[in-house]
């Protein structure tokens, strides 16, 4: 599957009824509060999009999926999951680590939120990403490290170099 920029693979609202395989491109999630987005995670190519919570236990996924670049993307849906799962007790342990890495990497995720230096906080976002820290969307990844743009372009000039 391909997706092109900004568009949806998942509603907040939606039961996650897929896991993704992104062979390219970024994929952002985001919270909608009071009209304002605020992205809480970024998915990078050669990664498993699981949202652990609303896939396995069929319940909205809380959060939106969006492509923030043009994607593409592999997946399975809930029926063919479940049935490797059954037949492949192999499958549904590696399920169990997606989801346990995913978790592990939210929780250090939330660890580099409290910092209070920006800088900290864009260090992660680098080595996160590496160069495409240019490239990419600014709004959305400064909302991503949990500072304004403007200071997101102040620190990425100031500590990155450009």
């Amino acid at each position: 599957l391909t997706y092109t920029t900004k568009s949806q693979l998942l509603k907040a609202t939606q039961v996650a009824t897929k896991i993704w395989f992104l062979h390219s491109g970024y994929v952002r999630w985001y919270k909608e509060e009071r009209g304002h987005q605020t992205t809480v995670w970024l998915s990078r190519p050669g990664t498993v999009i699981l949202v652990p919570s609303s896939f396995l236990q069929q319940v909205p996924a809380g959060y939106y999926l969006q492509a923030l670049t043009f994607c593409q993307i592999l997946c399975l849906d809930y029926a063919q999951v479940t049935t490797i799962m059954r037949e492949n007790p192999t499958f549904r342990t590696m399920i169990t680590e997606i989801a346990d890495t995913h978790t592990t990497a939210v929780q250090q995720y939330a660890e580099v939120m409290r910092l209070d230096k920006g800088e900290e906080r864009m260090q992660y976002l680098h080595g996160m990403i590496g160069s495409d820290l240019y490239s990419l969307n600014a709004q959305v990844l400064s909302s991503f490290i949990n500072m304004s743009e403007s200071s997101f372009y102040k620190i990425r000039k100031n500590s990155m170099g450009t």
